[in-house]
């Protein structure tokens, strides 16, 4: 859960309003079974949308970082050609 902890800060309230908006606006739930239900199917979409977008993208940053990194200090030690 730590690997995508900064992918779900940045999603979970986009993604929790545009839920709201989309599907339960302008109602209230009281409390019930079913508005449990709904909060717990909630956190489950949230989780795995970060989960999916962390797996995508960020779990490579690394490599794409490191790899970036080697070829800009190539690119550096190289002379220079006119």
């Amino acid at each position: 859960m730590s690997e995508i902890s900064y992918t779900l800060y940045l999603v979970h309230f986009p993604l929790l309003a545009w839920m709201y908006f989309t599907f339960f606006a302008p109602a209230q739930m009281q409390p019930s079974a079913f508005s449990l239900g709904i909060l717990a199917l909630a956190l489950i979409v949230v989780i795995g949308y970060s989960a999916a977008l962390w797996w995508l993208f960020e779990r490579n940053t690394d490599r794409f970082r490191g790899a970036l990194t080697a070829w800009w200090q190539h690119r550096m030690k190289s002379p220079r050609q006119a």
